[in-house]
């Protein structure tokens, strides 16, 4: 698995503090856009959550163009789809729970995917909570 994360390319990484944010799977890439939980600002509902869009912030206009632009190579079946094609989802902290959510397409809500999610968003150890979230099926759990 590739591992792309904006942020660490920006050296902005701290292995200690748990982060939220959003990710998709392409092929043997695993795209993350995350924040520090310290840096996000707890909305009315009492949740800390990644302001932008997996359509935004990873796919048109984040990470991926930079990808395509140094040469990576996303596989072209990916490239050219839309990102809600892809298995994808979002982590969420809840203050009042102290509880970290995964909201998830079914189809990455196994043990593999768990464990890649929790060590790259650096959950390990915390409360965490894996959901099946109808808002993020992909075009093969259709």
């Amino acid at each position: 698995m590739r591992i792309c994360d904006y942020d660490f390319e920006k050296g902005d990484y701290d292995l200690n503090e748990p982060e939220i944010g959003i990710f998709i799977f392409a092929g043997d890439f695993f795209l993350q856009r995350t924040n520090k939980v310290s840096n996000v600002k707890t909305n009315y509902l009492g949740i800390k959550i990644h302001k932008k869009s997996h359509c935004d912030d990873l796919w048109n206009y984040g990470i991926v163009p930079k990808l395509r632009n140094r040469g990576f190579g996303i596989p072209t079946e990916y490239s050219k789809c839309d990102y809600d094609f892809l298995p994808r989802g979002r982590v969420e902290y809840s203050v009042e729970d102290d509880t970290y959510f995964v909201r998830l397409d079914k189809c990455i809500n196994d043990s593999e995917h768990q464990e890649l999610i929790r060590r790259h968003f650096i959950l390990n150890g915390k409360n965490v909570i894996f959901e099946i979230d109808e808002f993020y099926y992909c075009l093969g759990c259709i």
